[in-house]
């Protein structure tokens, strides 16, 4: 079975720059890891947001984007382990 090139086929892939073009339309955010400048202490944050989700200590500045991940809005995250998780990764 073949299908058409088209938008309305079922295997119709959006290429990256469409995706980028769709999460800009809808708000789409990522969530963001970031480290203070020693890599020691870590943070979680929203993508534009400036508040902290989880982090490692208060009263840091954390200045170094380290990786990001889609947000998937209508799953429930557990912050703490997610940021565990995500510095057990770095290393």
């Amino acid at each position: 079975m073949s299908y058409p090139d088209t938008k309305e086929s079922p295997l119709f892939f959006a290429t990256k720059k469409e995706n980028m073009d769709r999460r800009e339309k809808v708000g789409c955010k990522k969530i963001q890891l970031w480290s203070d400048q020693s890599k020691n202490e870590y943070a979680i944050r929203l993508e534009g947001s400036g508040g902290l989700l989880a982090s490692t200590k208060t009263n840091i500045q954390y200045t170094e984007l380290v990786d990001e991940s889609e947000y998937l809005e209508d799953l429930k995250y557990n912050w703490s382990y997610t940021l565990k998780a995500w510095m057990a990764r770095q290393t």
